[in-house]
């Protein structure tokens, strides 16, 4: 997810310096150790005036440059609580939630995604550098039950209870101009449903994350560059919305990195400085205001976290981030929610790459 130009609203320069970078065969930015000399999360993310959600976008392969790596599925994992951690290899790595660590599934062939689950079983999919919105149903390995574009750098996707998908994006799919905004679709159509755009002085910096609420309004969050710190609105309507409403937050939210509800249908947002993460979770809008949170969870992450999501009971949140140690590859961790703290169970992505998304079935339904 992207901060970007408020002044013209151009691709990002990630994507040039990928096309650029194509099969150079370099490795992933490693994060170093905590104290060492190394540029802070802000340096990384803050670049050309733009907050990049994921610091190593700039070294994401295009399609066609991942791993040669093979997608499969272990079939006795099917039906069972599944985590999917995504990275900017090209891959989305599947665990099983309780029991063995090791890897159950792969898909591969994409670029850089963030993930969203729905009660079916199905994976949501949107692939930043591909433009796509991608569906994959159980087994996950048989190609894409959905495919099409959504519109230009998709950087996060929602499935409302209905099977609304949203999807935050530029939603001008061609040319160097770059209206922030979301995607509505009705299940299983490829045309989209309503377009809302964003108010581009607020959201100067980006749009990022999506979720819906259990009565179908859409929440987003995104970074405003005047005041370096997160901002919210709220998109009634699903697929008959026509605007979307600013939210005041009375608190700082200097690195927002993706936006959720909980069980109880409070908005939770991720904020993610470097070795440090914390989810700050506020009651329902009243007055267009967030207000100040009525909990915050400190989550212990090694490094920076890219993305959260909540487990079906709604007690318990995986995060993604990037781990350390000599290969500094992608991993997810399971906290308790909202006391967090220290992690509990741990699974370990790609051991060459970045964190991108987190997912699990049985998803959370506010």
């Amino acid at each position: 997810m992207r901060f970007r130009n408020p002044a013209t609203y151009t691709l990002t320069a990630v994507v040039a310096l990928t096309a650029l970078a194509g099969c150079s065969g370099s490795s992933p930015m490693a994060p170093a150790e905590p104290g060492a000399a190394s540029p802070s999360f802000q340096q990384r993310a803050l670049q050309n005036n733009r907050f990049n959600r994921f610091p190593s976008v700039a070294d994401a392969g295009e399609p066609g440059h991942s791993p040669k790596t093979t997608s499969f599925m272990d079939r006795g994992a099917l039906g069972k609580p599944l985590v999917f951690v995504s990275d900017n290899n090209g891959n989305v790595d599947i665990f099983l939630q309780r029991g063995k660590k090791a890897m159950v599934g792969r898909i591969t062939g994409l670029t850089l995604s963030t993930l969203a689950t729905d009660s079916a079983g199905d994976l949501y999919v949107a692939d930043v550098l591909s433009n796509n919105l991608i569906v994959y149903a159980p087994p996950y390995t048989k190609g894409p039950k959905l495919k099409f574009t959504a519109g230009r750098e998709p950087q996060d996707v929602a499935v409302s209870r209905e099977g609304i998908i949203a999807v935050t994006t530029c939603t001008i799919p061609s040319g160097s101009q770059c209206g922030a905004g979301v995607l509505f679709y009705a299940a299983g159509s490829t045309t989209p449903c309503a377009t809302v755009l964003v108010d581009p002085s607020t959201f100067s910096g980006g749009l990022f994350g999506a979720a819906f609420d259990h009565k179908g309004n859409l929440y987003v969050d995104g970074y405003n560059l005047a005041t370096k710190a997160a901002v919210a609105a709220k998109i009634d309507g699903g697929c008959k919305a026509k605007r979307a409403t600013t939210l005041a937050i009375n608190n700082t939210i200097a690195y927002p990195i993706s936006i959720r509800v909980d069980k109880s249908g409070r908005i939770a947002i991720l904020d993610a400085p470097e070795y440090k993460a914390v989810i700050d979770t506020y009651n329902p809008p009243t007055g267009g205001s967030l207000g100040t949170p009525v909990s915050t969870t400190t989550l212990s992450v090694p490094t920076y976290a890219g993305d959260f999501t909540f487990r079906a009971s709604g007690g318990h949140v995986w995060v993604d981030f990037q781990s350390l140690g000599p290969s500094y590859g992608s991993a997810a961790s399971e906290y308790a929610y909202p006391s967090g703290s220290a992690p509990g169970r741990t699974v370990m992505g790609d051991p060459s790459s970045a964190p991108g998304g987190v997912a699990v079935t049985p998803p959370l339904v506010p």
